[in-house]
């Protein structure tokens, strides 16, 4: 379990998260994180992105509620 919520972190996600292989559970809503969201997020069994200014294309792992969250308009 990796909880992140409401901590105002920027940035872009890196690539790497998806080296955690005994992840089941990041939560990252509530910040300010940009840029695209990595497919390898999705190496992680359950993973929550909402609220934040994250831009398309989404993994598919990403949930619509999570998708519909997003502040999308610094987006390309």
């Amino acid at each position: 379990l990796l909880n992140l919520n409401n901590n105002q972190l920027t940035g872009e996600i890196p690539d790497e998260i998806g080296n955690f292989t005994n992840l089941v559970l990041l939560t990252i809503s509530d910040n300010q994180f940009t840029g695209e969201i990595p497919e390898e997020i999705c190496n992680t069994s359950n993973v929550y992105v909402s609220y934040n200014k994250l831009c398309p294309p989404y993994p598919s792992c990403i949930s619509q509620d999570d998708i519909d969250s997003q502040d999308t308009s610094n987006c390309p």
